[in-house]
């Protein structure tokens, strides 16, 4: 069995965020004044002394916290193509990659306020940010990681007898 097809876009697009985080955080940290990104018109608009702050940002949640979910999902899916029985992931990657979306458009918000929204860097991550935002919500995904809701088992179902004993209401002894 193979991965579905929108569980393979999610990992791609994790990991273009993850390596664009860490290029973009990497440039920002290796110079602060935003020379080596062409933004030192921007940094007075910005609420920082300089690109330090948003470089480690950068670094740590779009690039390490992406590449983490992707290669999570690769591992845990690689039994897939593989030919084994696939098997429930962890909730986690489900929820981990709805927070990074989440997280992604807060940043994408805050830099169209402070700097504008004209950079075409901006609306490529947009458009992994709207990704990530709705592959998580497709079936063949959905199959895979988040996992079933818990049924009672047969043996704790209640008896016949026994609903129709609550659906009377308690007995009330008479002498």
């Amino acid at each position: 069995m193979r991965r579905p097809v929108p569980l393979d876009l999610l990992i791609l697009a994790l990991g273009f965020l993850g390596f664009g985080g860490f290029f973009g955080g990497y440039s920002m940290l290796s110079d602060p004044t935003g020379a080596a990104l062409g933004m030192t018109e921007v940094r007075p608009l910005l609420l920082v002394a300089d690109y330090t702050l948003p470089g480690v940002f950068l670094v740590l949640v779009m690039g390490a916290f992406p590449l983490v979910l992707a290669g999570g999902l690769l591992h845990a899916t690689a039994p897939l193509t593989e030919g084994a029985r696939p098997t429930r992931l962890f909730p986690w990657f489900f929820w981990g990659v709805v927070m990074e979306s989440v997280i992604l458009a807060l940043w994408l918000a805050v830099q169209g306020l402070l700097i504008g929204f004209h950079w075409p860097m901006q609306f490529v991550t947009a458009t992994l940010g709207v990704l990530l935002a709705a592959l998580p919500w497709s079936p063949g995904v959905q199959r895979l990681l988040v996992p079933p809701p818990l049924r009672p088992h047969a043996h704790h179902a209640p008896s016949p007898r026994a609903l129709q004993a609550r659906s009377r209401g308690p007995r009330l002894r008479t002498s």
